[in-house]
């Protein structure tokens, strides 16, 4: 897949210098964006670390993106996961130990997000309240999800939204890289399509950023490398209150409708079912990592009757009959589902 990036950044119109920091690396389809914080100059010593000591922990590992390329595979996602969260991690050390070892630094982290596309696939992986957003067919879904305290006061029930948007707590992260030795890293696999444009930013641009002016941005500019400087423009005018940074990556030129309807299939079918319904977008796309599709022919079993497994079965075309001591029961349609106890209980097969 053709995969263009471009990214920039700005010191905005209240601060006196940039502590937020992006790198680039077209070779391996990569961006990385940062948000420092400290004191002095700290932000912006902790922020380029981080995204030195990720690339090139990446650059000296690549093989395993390339292996994954090749062969897309579970053994080779989990390879390049775990390739990600030890770059990530070894960054938060050196942090944390720059900051440990030079009071000018001390207490000095940056937010985190980052991805990587390699073939058909996009990985993400983020720490603090840094942003990805994917625009496809002109719907916008925030990829990431802020690692905040009011965030987390919304998961709980006790903010709505609005609310949140408007505490005077929305600056609180509750996970950075470097203020402690190790940190947790949200690492996300999804599917990439032709058309697919993803914005990642720091805070300084998306706390200005409803989604609704986000897609018309999108939407209205077709130029690629035009859109950072237009979402940098966005939030000056809106006050540039903070460091803004937006690296735009898109895949593709234009939108292949075959692959687009397969996943949108795959999305409204899970959406059909109770368990799934609730899902948000990041949930979503966690579920359908460990999805499969498959073709089967005419007449083929599933499953049968009295035997034991631990596989959903979810139909996107097509019909199946369901049999029970060899006498036909039902016929199931597109949407349908079965074999779900099985996720439960580990029952056995109660028909084949």
């Amino acid at each position: 897949m053709k995969i263009e990036i471009i990214g920039l950044t700005d010191v905005g119109r209240k601060r006196d210098h940039n502590e937020d920091c992006l790198l680039i690396n077209k070779d391996l389809n990569m961006a990385i964006v940062c948000d420092g914080m400290g004191g002095h100059a700290a932000g912006e010593v902790a922020s380029k670390i981080t995204t030195e000591v990720i690339n090139n922990h990446i650059v000296s590992n690549q093989m395993i993106v390339h292996e994954f390329q090749q062969k897309p595979n579970s053994e080779n996602s989990e390879k390049l996961k775990s390739l990600v969260q030890e770059a990530v991690v070894k960054a938060c050390g050196e942090v944390w130990y720059e900051g440990n070892h030079d009071e000018s630094k001390k207490g000095m982290g940056t937010t985190l997000v980052m991805m990587i596309a390699a073939g058909s696939h996009a990985f993400v992986a983020h720490v603090g309240d840094s942003r990805n957003y994917l625009v496809r067919q002109g719907e916008v879904h925030q990829v990431t999800e802020d690692h905040s305290y009011v965030n987390e006061m919304v998961r709980q029930g006790v903010l709505t939204r609005e609310q949140a948007s408007k505490s005077p707590h929305a600056n609180i992260i509750t996970r950075c890289i470097g203020q402690q030795e190790f940190v947790q890293v949200d690492i996300l696999q999804m599917e990439l399509l032709d058309g697919d444009r993803f914005l990642l930013c720091s805070d300084g641009l998306c706390e200005y950023l409803p989604d609704e002016e986000l897609a018309k941005i999108m939407k209205k500019e077709r130029e690629i490398p035009r859109l950072p400087k237009i979402f940098i423009d966005y939030a000056n005018k809106k006050g540039g209150k903070d460091n803004i940074t937006a690296v735009v990556l898109q895949v593709g030129e234009l939108g292949n409708q075959a692959e687009v309807d397969n996943v949108v299939r795959k999305v409204q079918a899970l959406k059909g079912i109770p368990m799934f319904k609730h899902f948000d977008y990041k949930e979503m796309n966690k579920t359908l990592e460990i999805i499969k599709s498959e073709d089967l022919e005419t007449g083929e079993t599933i499953i049968t009757e009295g035997t034991s497994g631990e596989d959903m079965f979810i139909i996107l075309d097509g019909k199946v009959q369901v049999e029970k001591a060899g006498i036909k029961m039902a016929q199931l349609g597109s949407g349908a589902y079965f074999g779900e106890m099985s996720l439960i209980d580990k029952v056995k097969r109660s028909a084949t």
